[in-house]
This record gives structure tokens, C-alpha cells and sequence, in this order.
């Protein structure tokens, strides 16, 4: 949602949108070319021994079923003596290479934490030129072999002949520990290294499952200010990783400015799209209609209608709190009803999470930060008295939207959770932020602004005070280029202000966590 910097222009209404450590084992691997390889090689040409190692296909590995990643879930398990559901459990692929075909390999686990490797085991299995069979495979493997298997390593031998890739192509049999294998580890393939460092190594991560994560709604659910791994989705995909063991395959369409109900000018951006400040609105139910294989999705993120409603609308000071009531009502109860119908009948399997909204601005905020978002809209207060007026009445405001809007969200999920047969799959969650979290507040769990001359002097920017998150840089150059949906070149610029902050979004995470234990979704505890 997008912040409008305090008030409008000579206290007029104008309709805005609302603010809306894992250590991770990696497996080296590399593999003795069968053969010599001319017609595969990179046009480079790098000392010998030196070449980068090539995949060109994979076997008996899965991908996800959207994206473009190159992580995969190996679909060939079984335990390792025979049908004892007690033996450890391996699992098995295959690779097409291409190597330099001069280059010495070898076979490695490196754990991240402590860089320490442990080399796996080269066999000489024979098998034949129709690929790896578990079944068959495992029970020819030697006591030794076994024995590593079994203490949590692997084993890997190259197979005869040439592949559907081509005739020279290296084909790489693999059977590792699962063990080895948690929610992500990196297969590096490479054919050298110096000082224990591949050289030109081929990346592939293979991980024990996928989940499927969809976050729609406005600009809290996308993360204005917040880089990747701080965005409220970005921290309950990883402790869904850390709790389930699975990688989280994430789609984000939630859009700064989004209302739940289409308006004019909504749009899709095809091109050259920055979701904090976008070309175009996309209305959170025309977002649903961009999800990918939606009967996959495991989990939704959603949230909306402060935008409905409007940023100015909630913070302008001669807004009648029973007016704001009913609109407010509207919106994050009806309208959000409906969205959440389109979400059950287009992802009949997703649990669903809504996220609440907070104060903006409370009895707590520093009357110097609102005189100074009501300059940057040229609006000028009389005395030191007047800001702290129009302080408490922007904060009451807030109140009376925070504590509408959560109640008519919450009313609206236990509705439409009725309408169902199945047991609840939808539920409400409160950030719980309280007075002292607001913008400009002592505790503040949003972002506000900063008056740090050296970052301003190394941006050089004529500003008293910039928004004091790290995206601020990158927005500059966004709204200073290009013909944005609705934002002038100051509230582009400050869009980020009144945002949840780092603190903010781990709490709004750690909320949503505990709900998912509520759900289902993950083990309790």
C-alpha cells in the first residue's frame, strides 16, 4: 500500500492506498568422463583441466512444478537392506556431463558450517547402458560401499556408453544417503579444484520436497523497504523449510496501491515491474487469476482493503470516525469475503492466512516526524500546538481503522470459513502492534525517516530527511525514470514510510507461524 506522506494539500480528501541462519550441507560432486568429449565443450577455451562442467540432463530428479530454478526433488527412494523400514533410506539419480574430457575427478560432501569435506566413494558397479535401477543396483553394491551409504554418505560410478544427450555425453550414477538431504543442499559437479575451491562448478540443488507458497494483497504483503529476506513471506518460508524439511516454491503478486476490488486503470505488468512502485495496480482478485497450477499451492498469505478505504481517507483529521466505520466495514468485511470465496473455490487445498493491519499513527508518534510528512505535501501547521491537534486526531483515525478493519477481516474469515463443509482452513491474524509501534513512535515497528547527511550527501539528494530503509537508493532511480500508476515523484519516493520495518515484519511472521501450527501446516511447538 502506498504511504501518502501526512496529509493532503490543504486538508482536502484524496484517495491513496494503505501501507500497507540456516547452515545448509553441500555435496561436491565430480565424475570421470567416459569418454572424450569434442562438440560440448563451451566455445572458451580454458587450460586444460580447467573447463567448466556442464548438465545437460537429469534423470529420476523433479522440478518444481513452476519457476525456473534448478533445484530438484529426487524421486527414487528406498531403504538401503532391502524392504527393513528401520534401514536407512538412500536415494538415487542420474546426470548427463559434460567434462574435460582430460581432467582427474573426484567425489565430495562439504558441510557449509565448518568448510570440512568428506570424500565419497568412486565404485566400479557395472551397470548397463539403460540407467540406474535402485532395486537393482543397490543389492550389487560391496560391504564397503554399503557400510558408507549407511554412515550417511554416498556413492556414485559413471555409467557405460553415451546418453539420450549425445554419444560422448558423461552419464553420472548417484546414490546418496536422504539424510544427506534436508529442506536444501547444493550438488556442485565440478572437475578441479585449488585449495579445496571448485573450479567452474555446475550448480543443482536437490531438496526432500516442495511446498507450494502464495502471497497476494498489498503493499504490507509484498514488503515495501524490506529487502528479500527480511519481507514477511520471505521469514514464514523459511521456517516452513526449517519445520517441514521442504523447499518453499514462492509466487509474490501482492502489489504496493492494490485494492481487494478491481478499479479503473488496473492492470497486469508484462515488463520492467518493481512491485513497491508499480507501472500498474493489480486488484488483489485479479492477483488470484495470475497464480500458476493453484491446485498445488499448500499455503496463501494474503491481505487487503486498507487501500479500499484509502491511506488519506483514514489519516485525514476531519474524517467523521462513523463514516470511516462503515466504509471501513464495507471493505474489510464484504469485499474481503469475496476474495476469500475466489481463494477456497481457485485453491480448494491452500490453507489461508490474512494478515491484519496496525496503527499508523498513535498518541506515541513524535509530533516533529508528522510536521514533517505534512511539509512534504506543503501543508504547515500555525504553532507547535496544531501538530499535536492534528497528531491525535490522524491517531485516532487510526485506531478507529485498525480496530475496525481487524475485526470486520476476522468477522469475514469465520464467515466464510461456515460456508464450508471441511474444518477451518482459513484464519485472521493481528500483528499486535501497539501504540508505541506506530511511525515515529519510541519503538517504532515501521519505517520512518532519517537525517543522516552522509547518506544523503552519497546519494546526493536536496533532502532534510529521507526514508531511512535500504531500498531508498533503487527507488530514486525508479521514480526519477519512469511514468508510475499513480504515484507523484514524493510519495514515490517516501512510499516506504509507515511500512513494517525489520522488526515489524518478524513480527507480523512470527504471528502467522504461530497460526500455522493452528492450521495444520506446521507441528506444534
Amino acid at each position: 500500500m502506498k504511504v501518502a506522506p501526512g496529509m493532503p494539500n490543504s486538508l482536502t480528501r484524496r484517495r491513496g492506498n494503505v501501507p500497507v541462519a540456516r547452515a545448509r550441507r553441500r555435496i561436491v560432486l565430480s565424475v570421470l568422463p567416459a569418454a572424450v568429449l569434442t562438440g560440448c565443450v563451451p566455445v572458451a577455451d580454458p587450460p586444460s583441466g580447467d573447463r567448466p562442467v556442464l548438465i545437460t540432463a537429469t534423470r529420476l530428479l523433479e522440478p518444481p512444478a513452476i519457476g525456473h530454478q534448478r533445484v530438484y526433488r529426487p524421486v527414487h527412494q528406498r531403504p538401503l537392506e532391502g524392504d527393513d523400514p528401520a534401514s536407512a533410506r538412500v536415494v538415487g539419480f542420474e546426470l548427463a556431463l559434460v567434462v574435460d574430457p582430460h581432467a582427474a575427478l573426484f567425489l565430495q560432501i562439504v558441510e557449509s558450517e565448518s568448510q570440512s569435506s568428506t570424500p565419497l566413494t568412486r565404485t566400479a558397479l557395472p551397470s548397463p547402458a539403460d540407467g540406474l535401477d535402485l532395486v537393482r543396483d543397490l543389492p550389487r553394491l560391496d560391504a564397503a560401499d554399503r557400510a558408507v551409504l549407511a554412515n550417511g554418505g554416498g556413492v556414485y560410478w559413471v555409467l557405460p556408453g553415451g546418453s539420450e544427450e549425445g554419444p560422448l555425453t558423461v552419464r553420472a550414477a548417484v546414490v546418496l544417503s536422504a539424510s544427506l538431504i534436508g529442506p536444501s543442499c547444493r550438488l556442485d559437479v565440478y572437475t578441479r579444484e585449488v585449495g579445496g575451491a571448485a573450479i567452474h562448478p555446475a550448480h543443482l540443488e536437490l531438496v526432500n520436497n516442495f511446498f507450494y507458497l502464495a502471497v497476494i494483497g498489498d503493499s504490507i504483503q509484498w514488503g515495501n523497504g524490506l529487502r528479500e529476506g527480511d519481507k514477511i513471506s520471505a521469514l514464514v518460508a523459511r521456517e516452513i523449510e526449517d519445520r517441514l524439511g521442504r523447499r518453499v516454491i514462492t509466487q509474490r503478486y501482492a502489489v504496493a496501491g492494490a485494492r481487494i476490488l478491481p478499479a479503473e486503470g488496473d492492470g497486469i505488468c508484462d515488463y520492467n515491474c518493481f512491485s513497491e512502485v508499480p507501472r500498474t495496480l493489480t486488484s488483489v482478485l485479479t492477483q488470484v487469476d495470475q497464480i500458476e497450477r493453484p491446485d498445488l499451492v499448500d499455503l496463501v498469505l494474503l491481505d487487503g482493503c486498507g487501500n479500499d478505504v484509502g491511506l488519506d481517507t483514514i489519516t485525514f483529521p476531519l474524517t467523521d470516525p462513523d463514516d470511516l466505520r462503515l466504509i471501513t466495514e464495507q471493505y474489510c468485511n464484504g469485499a474481503m469475503a469475496a476474495l476469500l470465496r475466489k481463494v477456497r473455490r481457485t485453491m480448494p487445498e491452500a490453507s489461508v492466512v490474512v494478515t491484519g493491519y496496525y496503527l499508523f499513527i498513535s498518541d506515541e508518534s513524535n509530533p516533529a516526524g508528522i510536521d514533517t510528512l505534512l511539509s512534504l505535501n506543503q501543508v504547515t501547521s500555525s504553532s507547535s500546538q496544531n501538530v499535536f491537534e492534528l497528531r491525535d486526531a490522524m491517531a485516532e483515525n487510526s485506531r478507529v481503522f485498525r480496530d475496525v478493519a481487524n475485526a470486520s477481516l476476522r468477522d469475514a474469515v469465520e464467515y466464510v470459513n461456515g460456508e464450508g463443509e471441511a474444518p477451518p482452513r482459513i484464519a485472521f491474524v493481528d500483528p499486535g502492534f501497539g501504540p508505541a509501534h506506530a511511525t515515529f513512535a519510541p519503538e517504532a515497528r515501521l519505517w520512518g525517516l532519517t537525517d543522516d547527511l552522509e547518506l544523503l550527501q552519497t546519494l546526493q539528494v536536496n533532502l532534510a530527511l529521507a526514508p531511512e530503509d535500504p531500498l531508498f537508493e533503487k527507488r530514486l532511480n525508479v521514480c526519477a525514470g519512469r511514468e508510475l500508476a499513480f504515484f507523484d515523484l514524493i510519495s514515490c519516493l517516501y512510499v516506504s514510510v509507515a511500512h513494517p520495518n525489520p522488526a515489524g515484519a518478524r513480527a507480523y511472521a512470527d504471528a502467522v507461524i504461530d497460526q500455522l501450527a493452528e492450521l495444520g501446516v506446521l507441528p506444534p511447538g
